[in-house]
């Protein structure tokens, strides 16, 4: 039922797109959720956990990653466990786990550089700035979008935003 409504709402091409390519980013993902050490945090994670409460408080984490194993939409926690993960390290990694192109990119000489040097490129962009600007985020803009104002995470992207707003409807 669900899918039928799904159908009429989302254009055909959207639909076979979405489908037929989600397999291909993750081909060895689960396919559900797996608990392995009866329960979770398992004992490896309780573990870990107190090993970590020796330096910081260990309280503000339910379990122990292991990000190595983690793929896709699946986090996997030191004990084994697959965990279908929706919080996505607050929504910071919305294609997944160990994405191969992600991993791929990562092992290049432009993201060494870019992460050893990790420019303040507000004050010192580099020289490739500007292509990656045109040809990457502003390649997907909205039209009538030709401004973007690039942030390090959520929080920041929030305080631009209030901060942009306030600006521009300043009295």
């Amino acid at each position: 039922m669900l899918f039928r409504r799904t159908q009429s709402v989302v254009p055909r091409a959207l639909r076979v797109r979405t489908l037929a390519t989600a397999p291909n980013f993750f081909p060895s993902e689960p396919v559900a959720p797996k608990v392995v050490s009866g329960s979770v945090p398992g004992p490896k994670s309780k573990e870990a956990s107190a090993a970590i409460g020796q330096f910081q408080d260990n309280r503000t984490h339910a379990l122990v990653a292991d990000y190595s194993k983690s793929i896709g939409n699946y986090l996997v926690d030191v004990d084994g466990n697959e965990l279908l993960d929706v919080f996505a390290q607050i929504a910071s990694i919305p294609i997944g786990y160990n994405a191969p192109d992600l991993i791929k990119l990562a092992k290049s000489d432009e993201f060494a550089v870019a992460a050893m040097n990790r420019p303040a490129l507000g004050s010192f962009p580099n020289a490739e700035w500007a292509d990656t600007i045109n040809e990457g985020l502003l390649s997907v803009a909205p039209k009538g979008c030709p401004h973007i104002v690039t942030t390090v995470c959520g929080s920041s992207a929030n305080e631009s935003a209030l901060k942009a707003a306030f600006m521009a409807f300043r009295a």
